[in-house]
């Protein structure tokens, strides 16, 4: 469903697509399963061949097909032009982090306090217009 959420971000609705986009990682959280991210993810990084596997299996086909979302989506005029490799990396970073760190804290977590709408709300809010009232050039 991740990356059909994706393929839908040229050509529609750009806040409502990343809405279902949380949406959808959220309900990761969830699951058992991902309470082992953070040892799967050590060992990812740690063991080379699996790396490799990862790497080539699951990370670059996503980012490929993330960079050339946010490249049609920057043809069309929606969004600024800028080096989609690091916008992606940046998000992707961001919503990993956010993850990584609601699963540490576990039933600590402030954000098991909020509604998922308003988490969801404030991380595309940041994401699509960033923290200044105005926007920057690239070099901040």
């Amino acid at each position: 469903p991740l990356l059909e959420l994706i393929d839908k971000l040229p050509g529609g609705n750009i806040a409502e697509t990343f809405n279902d986009i949380l949406q959808n990682r959220f309900e990761l959280l969830e699951n058992d399963f991902i309470s082992r991210m953070p040892f799967l993810m050590a060992e990812i990084i740690r063991d080379p061949e699996l790396k490799s596997y990862w790497t080539k299996q699951f990370l670059q086909p996503f980012l490929s097909r993330m960079e050339k979302a946010y490249h049609e989506l920057s043809a069309s005029g929606k969004v600024r032009r800028a080096e989609p490799a690091i916008l992606v990396r940046s998000i992707g970073g961001m919503l990993l982090g956010f993850l990584i760190l609601k699963i540490m804290e576990g039933d600590a977590s402030p954000m098991n306090r909020l509604p998922r709408e308003q988490v969801a709300g404030t991380m595309i809010n940041l994401i699509l217009h960033g923290l200044l009232k105005e926007p920057a050039d690239e070099k901040g």
